[in-house]
C-alpha cells in the first residue's frame, strides 16, 4: 500500500488524450485508495482534475482554448498545410477543450515534425505547437505545465516550496 510507505503521496497522470480517456484506460482499474491521491491531466496537460474530482465540475487545471483561438488556429494550420501539399481532406481537426489536434492522415513523424516546426514560426510563443506519434497539436500549455502545476498543488498541500517537491 503505497500510503503506507509514504503517507502524503499523491499520484498524477499526465496525457496527451482526453481525461475521459485516461479514466476510461486507467482510472477505472485503480483501487479506491490510489484514486483518492491521483491527479488525472488530460488534452496534452490543459486539463486537470483533483483526486476524485467530478469530471463535470470545471477542472482544477484548465487553460482552455476560446472557440476563436480554434477558428484562427485552424485556419493557419490549413494554410500551413496546404504550403506542404496537404489536402484538407487529409486533414481530421478534433477540437478539445485546451488543445486542438490536427490529425493528418497517411502522414510520417517527419512530416508533422515539419509542419510543427512551420505553426510554431507562424503562430509564436503564445501557443504550444508540437507533432505526436499521431497528430499536431496545439494548446496554450503542455505536460511541462502541467508537472508543474502538480508539483505546485502539492507543495501547498505540503507547506513546502514546490523546488522541494520537483527535488524529491
Amino acid at each position: 500500500d503505497l500510503r503506507k510507505v509514504n503517507p502524503n503521496a499523491d499520484l498524477g497522470i499526465i496525457s496527451g488524450g482526453s481525461v475521459e480517456r485516461v479514466d476510461e484506460q486507467v482510472t477505472q482499474w485503480l483501487s479506491a485508495d490510489l484514486r483518492s491521491i491521483l491527479w488525472v491531466y488530460g488534452d496534452g496537460g490543459g486539463r486537470g482534475f483533483r483526486p476524485n474530482q467530478p469530471r463535470k465540475e470545471t477542472p482544477a487545471y484548465f487553460v482552455p482554448l476560446s472557440k476563436e483561438e480554434i477558428s484562427y488556429l485552424t485556419k493557419l494550420a490549413y494554410e500551413v498545410f496546404e504550403k506542404h501539399n496537404i489536402d484538407k481532406a487529409r486533414i481530421e481537426v478534433i477540437e478539445k477543450p485546451a488543445e486542438l489536434t490536427l490529425g493528418v492522415k497517411r502522414s510520417s513523424y517527419a512530416l508533422r515534425t515539419k509542419l510543427a516546426a512551420a505553426l510554431r514560426d507562424l503562430i509564436g510563443k503564445d501557443y504550444k505547437v508540437s507533432a505526436t506519434s499521431i497528430a499536431v497539436e496545439i494548446s496554450k500549455v503542455d505536460k511541462e505545465d502541467a508537472v508543474l502545476n502538480l508539483a505546485q498543488q502539492i507543495a501547498r498541500k505540503l507547506n513546502i516550496n514546490v523546488e522541494e517537491v520537483l527535488a524529491s
